[in-house]
């Protein structure tokens, strides 16, 4: 397919722009598919190039899909989590890191874990993956203890944790839409992971 490559400059200027808030209330104003083609023509105007790139093309436009979902429901987030947050998607869809044939990430999954974020008023900052399906994977650890979540497309999280308790390990997997997953995983204390903190008040 023709994809338009994504100059470092360019992105390093999209990041910064999302890092500070600058961008959060234009591209929260248009439609999704329009606001990417903008940064696209953006791109092209600034000396980039149109060429058959594989992964590459379809990598840095996914890219784009993932940071203008953090501007949109960025403001939810500490400064500083939000930008821990771009540069780890940043690194996570490094092109140089991913083979031809390797299937790509799933937009609409990034989507669901950015909500649950917001959700959860997380603030620890996650490790991010991909599972084999494409669907995101959040991870978070408090000493030996795991945390694991997989976001799927329609808002439902698979989740596997384990943690020692009185030297007892115990471990536990489930699944949950957003909006029940504190009650469904409460047994298992999931703020020690995640430092939840329902009392504070959202931006």
């Amino acid at each position: 397919m023709t994809a338009a490559i994504l100059d470092p400059t360019f992105k390093a200027n999209m990041l910064a722009q999302l890092a500070s808030g600058t961008a959060g209330s234009s591209l929260a104003a248009s439609s999704r598919e329009n606001t990417i083609q903008e940064l696209l023509n953006s791109a092209a105007a600034m000396g980039t190039s149109q060429s058959d790139a594989g992964n590459f093309g379809e990598l840095n436009i996914l890219l784009v899909k993932v940071l203008e979902q953090i501007a949109v429901l960025g403001r939810y987030f500490e400064p500083e989590f939000k930008s821990a947050l771009i540069k780890r998607v940043q690194d996570l869809l490094d092109p140089s890191e991913w083979g031809k044939e390797d299937a790509l990430p799933s937009a609409a999954s990034f989507h669901t874990l950015l909500r649950l974020l917001v959700s959860i008023n997380a603030e620890k900052q996650p490790g991010l993956g991909i599972a084999p399906n494409g669907n995101f994977v959040a991870a978070w650890h408090d000493g030996e203890d795991r945390f694991f979540v997989e976001a799927t497309k329609n808002d439902l999280m698979k989740w596997v944790l384990s943690r020692t308790i009185e030297t007892q390990k115990e471990r536990a997997s489930g699944e949950a839409k957003i909006h029940r997953f504190f009650e469904v995983t409460r047994a298992w204390r999931p703020e020690g992971y995640i430092a939840h903190a329902s009392n504070n008040n959202r931006k």
